[in-house]
């Protein structure tokens, strides 16, 4: 199956199929360097989106999307005439996945986010189920804790509320299986994000382990586009 990839220029990297799945170790949405360019380390494996239209829920990977890149690796969805546009991108320097949201509707819906996290060396899985979280909302920020490693993964998002969950989920990685090597992982889902959606708009989600975000993410979703046409130019 065919992958895509955003990179940060550390060693930093977001990678998943077109059919935004895992299907090996090194998949993730935050595999970040913790010491450029090596020691790439899983934060964010995936973030499995739904949509709720009245009393119906939509899972997004349940339906067949669009695939291209427009200049990052984006995804568009058409449900029940409601009309989201995904795209994934990293801000370069900074060990920071953002997804651009922008949502087109006519009717109120809900969209709801629920990232799946692990902490382990890219080149590992996570065997058992002794790794915890420390999790804290404050504003509207996430920070998670992970215990084995000496940084806090922040998710940032305006206007949401939260649902936590905390429950584990086995992932299968069918390249690993084939090569032989180590393919069940242990992954955790923290919980629903939750955004009301009133009408059309666009809004951003953040995975960051850094410890501030200088610009805001249409700051950043501008200069990395810019610095991507230009480089389009060049060639």
């Amino acid at each position: 199956m065919r992958e895509w990839i955003v990179t940060n220029g550390l060693g930093g990297y977001s990678s998943l199929t077109y059919k935004n799945t895992n299907t090996r170790k090194y998949h993730g949405l935050l595999i970040a360097s913790l010491n450029p360019p090596t020691e790439r380390w899983v934060f964010v494996s995936n973030v499995i989106d739904k949509i709720k239209i009245s009393d119906q829920i939509f899972n997004l990977n349940n339906y067949k999307s669009s695939f291209k890149f427009d200049y990052f690796p984006t995804f568009c969805y058409n449900i029940e005439d409601v009309k989201i546009k995904k795209t994934f991108f990293m801000e370069y320097g900074k060990n920071t996945s953002i997804i651009k949201y922008k949502i087109k509707t006519d009717k109120p819906i809900k969209i709801i986010h629920n990232p799946i996290l692990n902490s382990r060396h890219f080149y590992d899985v996570t065997k058992h189920r002794h790794l915890t979280f420390n999790l804290e909302k404050i504003g509207n920020t996430l920070y998670i804790k992970p215990s084995n490693v000496d940084k806090t993964l922040k998710i940032i998002l305006d206007n949401y509320s939260f649902q936590p969950l905390h429950y584990w989920e086995e992932f299968f990685y069918e390249k690993d299986r084939e090569r032989s090597e180590s393919w069940v992982d242990n992954n955790i889902d923290i919980g629903n994000i939750q955004k009301n959606i009133k009408e059309s708009l666009e809004y951003y989600l953040i995975f960051t382990i850094e410890d501030e975000i200088d610009n805001p993410p249409t700051n950043i979703y501008l200069k990395e586009t810019t610095k991507t046409s230009c480089f389009n130019r060049e060639i």
